[in-house]
């Protein structure tokens, strides 16, 4: 273990915290106190949320400002500048975490209350880095059951690896917990061409990684809000940017000579099992 990973080891194990819980925020107001009170119901688990706002111009900031009144688990971060994206406002919120695991939740997601102690078990039995789950997708405007769901006994889980990555991301950004320290080495890259797959391109970096280990636990955990104006609502615009991660994957790993021939398959994948999984299924 490095001089650093011992100091940030020991500094966690001080602040008594299991989790830190990053939220980034812009103009997210219709949707926080939702999202904010969801995270705080966590059950079993010493967490801090971090909400950081991206500079926005609605009630966002009075918002987290209010629980963090009434919940000293509460922070509130405000960016020195917009950053036109999430993967700014997570980085700095990553840097900000005591906690020896963070997790990552959107502003307008909703969490079952065993997520965190759920997943929590399930990295320290299977000896992983990073842990997400399924997660079910719901309207805007329509409750969920999902929060007030009892889960099995048993928790299904299985390990991801990088080439079914590449053939479709099945991370969702707003069910992972990963290892603090893992985030820390590189962070979510904030160039503007890779708006809304900056995750996906982290996941595989950090996959990339010799003896990085990530388990996916197939019962849904979190709930996805279909909003019309999100970020990946572009189908076809979206499948272009998980091809230029896909290709920078190719890049990194060697194999750009065979990515031509690779291309396609990668599409076709993605298409359909987009197709199955958030068109049919309503699942990730």
């Amino acid at each position: 273990m490095t001089v650093q990973a011992e100091t940030l080891q020991g500094a966690c194990a001080a602040s008594g915290l299991e989790v830190s819980v990053v939220v980034p925020v812009y103009n997210a107001e219709r949707h926080l106190a939702e999202t904010i009170a969801c995270v705080l119901a966590q059950q079993d688990v010493s967490l801090e949320l971090i909400v950081v706002d991206d500079c926005s111009t609605d009630g966002s900031a009075a918002c987290v400002q209010a629980a963090a009144a009434q919940d000293p688990r509460v922070r509130y971060v405000r960016m020195p500048a917009n950053s036109g994206g999430p993967a700014g406002p997570r980085n700095h919120g990553v840097q900000a975490a005591r906690g020896r695991w963070v997790a990552l939740c959107d502003a307008d997601d909703l969490w079952h209350p065993r997520k965190l102690r759920v997943q929590i078990d399930v990295a320290q039995r299977d000896g992983v880095d990073l842990v997400c789950s399924a997660i079910e997708d719901f309207a805007d405007g329509v409750t969920p059951d999902l929060p007030s769901q009892s889960l099995p006994a048993t928790l299904p889980s299985h390990p991801m690896t990088h080439w079914q990555m590449l053939l479709k991301n099945r991370i969702a950004t707003s069910s992972v917990l990963c290892r603090r320290e893992a985030m820390l080495v590189d962070g979510f890259d904030t160039a503007h061409e890779l708006i809304a797959v900056e995750d996906y391109d982290f996941w595989l970096r950090m996959m990339e990684r010799p003896g990085f280990r990530v388990a996916r636990i197939a019962v849904p955990l979190v709930a996805y809000r279909r909003l019309a104006g999100s970020l990946s609502a572009s189908k076809w615009r979206q499948a272009r940017k998980v091809m230029r991660v896909s290709r920078r994957a190719a890049q990194r790993g060697g194999w750009s000579w065979a990515y031509p021939a690779a291309a396609p398959l990668i599409l076709i994948s993605y298409g359909c099992m987009s197709v199955y999984w958030r068109v049919l299924k309503g699942q990730l």
